[in-house]
């Protein structure tokens, strides 16, 4: 029985012998004394057989092994940090076949004999060939993991007034060869930006605004910044004015910030409900487009009045305020 693997111990040789006188004696030229010896690794060996008589008989024989099994590796990397797509491909030259087939294995639990190994994440790992005879070769697979790719600073989540404007930013630690694009959740059509890092907004509402950076291997990363919005109205009027003609507080007119539209319209009665000023379509802060006291070209006298106005903001809405307030002279 020849040895089955290479430097394996598992060869036998048995003597038959015939004729002579028995009983017989064997030496063994590893000094066995048996007919039959085991446990034997590849070689020549010879034995002696002695009869009864003292007669003599000699026989030589060689056990032969299989060329060493080897096992060769092809491995690839993952293609980003935390994915799972790395490879083995496995080889083997040497042992036994049955089939010309070797069976290959990650583990020494289960086996195939398909070749590639497919899926896997980044590891150092010990895998296995195994030929017809049950010898194995082992050998050690690392599985590289791609550079790390990540986001290294983003701007904060932000409250902001309505109108005013932001500067999105974020970084990544590596942006050769880099695609990215800014999206707002939600929002039909919410490619807002492709390939640059930075974001000008001027919002009027709340949103979530994400930016998805995917580098040259298809590896992704994202983050989101939420901006709420805070929408004061800051619109108004003063409590009263003094139309004496000095250029001071002479006109009662709508004071408000630069998120207003328009003033769609601007009125202001006296305490009997009758329309003493009206004014549409103007911009707030503009003392001319006020009411400077007067109704039908005479001067009011000292007194309270009310004041009824619809605002238009920037962002298509409308307000409508009202107060009221003393004229005096």
């Amino acid at each position: 029985q020849n040895v089955s693997c290479y430097l394996g111990t598992n060869g036998a040789i048995i003597a038959n012998v015939s004729g002579g006188t028995p009983n017989y004696s064997f030496v063994w030229s590893d000094n066995s004394t048996d007919n039959f010896v085991s446990n034997l690794p590849a070689g020549g060996y010879s034995v002696i057989v002695t009869d009864a008589n003292g007669c003599t008989a000699t026989s030589a024989t060689a056990l032969a092994e299989p060329d060493e099994l080897d096992l060769q590796l092809e491995v690839t990397g993952t293609t980003c940090s935390d994915s799972q797509d790395g490879q083995i491909i496995m080889t083997a030259t040497g042992g036994t076949l049955n089939l010309g087939l070797y069976e290959f294995s990650l583990d020494q639990f289960e086996w195939q004999t398909g070749d590639i190994f497919p899926n896997l994440a980044a590891d150092s790992l010990i895998v296995f060939v195994r030929d017809a005879n049950g010898c194995t070769d082992s050998a050690t697979a690392v599985i590289e993991a791609a550079l790390p790719f990540f986001i290294v600073s983003a701007t904060a989540d932000t409250t902001m007034d309505y109108l005013d404007t932001l500067t999105l930013q974020v970084a990544v630690n590596d942006s050769v060869n880099v695609s990215t694009f800014w999206t707002l959740l939600g929002a039909t059509g919410s490619v807002l930006d492709s390939n640059v890092y930075q974001l000008v907004i001027v919002p009027t509402d709340a949103g979530v605004y994400q930016f998805t950076a995917t580098n040259i291997n298809g590896c992704q990363v994202d983050t989101t910044i939420q901006i709420n919005v805070n929408k004061a109205r800051n619109a108004n009027a003063p409590k009263g004015f003094t139309p004496n003609g000095d250029g001071n507080n002479d006109n009662f007119f709508i004071q408000g910030d630069d998120k207003i539209e328009q003033i769609n319209t601007f009125r202001v009665y006296d305490r009997w409900g009758e329309l003493v000023y009206e004014v549409q379509n103007v911009q707030p802060n503009d003392a001319s487009k006020g009411w400077n006291g007067t109704f039908k070209g005479q001067n009011m006298n000292s007194g309270v009045f009310v004041w009824y106005a619809e605002i238009k903001y920037k962002d298509g809405f409308v307000n409508v305020i009202k107060g009221d307030v003393t004229l005096l002279r």
